[in-house]
């Protein structure tokens, strides 16, 4: 886990810090998003996960969009994610 979290921070370096921040926080959504709900403990634990990361997650992805506009670096790491993932 620690090899992947540096390796994260090594991907976001030079990033601004709000762009950085929602990389981290939508990875982390469509991670629980993903997972599988093997049992109904499980389940909740995701769903609860999911809410967690996911809620505003959307306006967030559109909102740093139209703040970057013009950052083509930013706008490309931006591009790399759904803009309609909530649950």
């Amino acid at each position: 886990m620690l090899a992947s979290c540096a390796w994260q921070s090594n991907a976001n370096e030079g990033l601004p810090r709000d762009v950085a921040r929602f990389i981290e926080r939508r990875d982390s959504c469509e991670h629980f998003m993903g997972e599988e709900p093997y049992d109904v403990q499980r389940a909740a634990y995701l769903a609860r996960q999911a809410e967690k990361y996911c809620r505003g997650s959307d306006a967030e992805l559109s909102r740093l969009k139209a703040k970057f506009s013009s950052n083509g670096r930013v706008i490309a790491e931006l591009e790399k994610y759904d803009s309609d993932i909530e649950p």
